[in-house]
């Protein structure tokens, strides 16, 4: 149970109660994943996103891990699971509250995820493009309501590499989702279909001079 308070600037802090739910549930069921083109997890449950992530890599599936405040023990576990490990900002600190942002990320390919990210809300990301930091700016918008913008971003970042985008393409696409999803507002209801996003993206090349 969550209580979202958003202000003025269209910026949000959640207050959660989450229960023992979790901690009771059976164990995933493997064949539900049958069929699946990209796998997306986050640490909230590490046993189901565990063998999440096994799966997928037995079954070469992509997987993108949704890596946000967890028990740095946990990240530690799933990391080396996941094609990719995209922190949050607050995420990456809890996996590497030492570093700077780059040695992060470094740290996070290191232990055996193939690429690295962390989001920095309107700053954009940056990423691990072999050796060098490569950074993605985001579409520069008037917040309205940034709840579940992380959301949006991580599944958007599964769809384009799914597709088969390149890792600058698929930044971008799920940056430019992340984006309209907070102009718009509308909490997690706000999330963009493909053909808003793709109508909102075109309005947009065609009124930038």
């Amino acid at each position: 149970v969550s209580a979202v308070i958003v202000d003025a600037q269209g910026q949000r802090q959640i207050y959660n109660q989450r229960g023992d739910a979790i901690a009771r549930a059976h164990a995933l069921d493997r064949a539900v994943l049958d069929g699946a083109d990209a796998v997306l997890v986050d640490p909230r449950w590490l046993p189901g996103a565990e063998a999440a992530l096994h799966w997928a890599r037995a079954h070469g599936v992509l997987s993108v891990l949704d890596a946000d405040v967890a028990p740095q023990a946990d990240l530690q576990r799933l990391i080396p699971l996941a094609d990719w490990a995209a922190f949050s900002e607050s995420g990456l600190a809890c996996w590497a509250p030492q570093a700077e942002r780059g040695a992060a990320l470094r740290e996070a390919v290191a232990l055996g995820a193939r690429h690295a990210l962390v989001t920095l809300g309107d700053q954009g990301s940056l990423r691990i493009d072999g050796s060098e930091l490569v950074a993605c700016p985001t579409p520069v918008v008037r917040p309205r309501d940034t709840t579940a913008a992380g959301d949006v971003f991580h599944g958007a970042l599964a769809v384009a590499l799914a597709e088969g985008q390149d890792a600058t393409a698929a930044v971008i696409f799920a940056s430019a989702a992340a984006a309209l999803k907070c102009e718009r507002g509308l909490g997690a209801l706000g999330a963009p279909t493909r053909d808003e996003l793709e109508t909102w993206n075109g309005q947009r090349a065609a009124t930038t001079p």
